[in-house]
């Protein structure tokens, strides 16, 4: 039951994060908007093909540590790496397909829909960073515990590993032939 928790947790952190940057693009466009109303729009468009962009970051967030969990379970590497290849598949696919309808429905705007779907990662950066430039002298920092990151340490790291293990099937397969 803790694992779930730990999901729901680093989930709704990303999520209030991905908000609120993706507030910050809002803010960004209407500024823009002010200086040069011809080439920069702002409207309901854009807001609400930010709110988008940012339900699909989210949701791609929680299905990797979703994922995460299910794998830690797995015994076998192999059924561990099938389940992490298939969801990061499918993880990109749901962005893709998010990306081609936010340039293909004319209600949208392209860049503030895609524009969140970078939000998570470089929260996530960001957030390590700061945890390895922590000098407030406390125990945790002091002792190396990073115990609050490790839901996204491991979801990063997991779905780099899934893009590596894709391109090394496809070599082993050419192997193989």
């Amino acid at each position: 039951m803790e694992k779930r928790d730990d999901v729901a947790k680093e989930t709704r952190l990303i999520g209030l994060g991905t908000l609120a940057g993706t507030a910050v693009m809002l803010v960004g466009f209407a500024v823009l908007h002010l200086a040069l109303p011809e080439q920069i729009p702002f409207g309901i468009s854009e807001i609400v093909s930010g709110l988008l962009g940012c339900a699909v970051a989210v949701a791609n967030f929680y299905f990797m540590g979703r994922t995460v969990r299910r794998v830690v379970n797995c015994e076998r590497e192999d059924d561990a790496r099938r389940i992490m290849t298939l969801s990061y598949r499918n993880r990109l696919l749901m962005q893709l397909v998010w990306a081609i309808l936010s340039m293909a429905v004319p209600f949208l705007n392209p860049a503030a829909g895609i524009i969140p779907l970078f939000i998570p990662s470089l929260l996530i950066k960001a957030r390590g960073v700061r945890s390895g430039l922590d000098f407030s002298g406390s125990a945790a920092a002091s002792s190396g515990d990073t115990s609050g990151d490790t839901a996204t340490d491991a979801a990063d790291s997991a779905d780099s590993n899934a893009a590596d293990d894709t391109s090394n099937d496809a070599d082993a397969d050419e192997k193989t032939n």
